[in-house]
């Protein structure tokens, strides 16, 4: 929280569905946003990765990668390495940060 804080109407109201969620969705909104929505997610937001099984939050990927290999190793997600590169090739290529 920061020291100008100011209640956020965005923040006390349900999640509204987008259709879509995770990685697909964050390059969905790139691909198509306007120049406000690119600027928004390439400047002025950080990711934080959920584990959609256990609900563990991770600010990088890495450390989310490593969890799935060792600690929670879901039934729901058998993911390659060779897949996870290309998203995050993908990522990168549409100018997103990843950690």
């Amino acid at each position: 929280m920061s020291l100008n804080y100011i209640k956020d109407p965005a923040s006390q109201v349900p999640t509204l569905s987008t259709g879509s969620s995770g990685v697909d969705s964050i390059v969905r909104y790139y691909q198509n946003g306007t120049e406000e929505v690119k600027n928004l997610l390439k400047n002025e937001c950080c990711v934080i990765y959920e584990c959609s099984y256990c609900r563990a939050l991770f600010r990088s990927i890495i450390n989310f990668i490593a969890h799935k290999r060792t600690i929670c190793r879901s039934l729901q997600s058998h993911i390659q390495a060779e897949q996870l590169s290309d998203v995050i090739k993908n990522a990168k290529e549409c100018g997103l940060h990843v950690a």
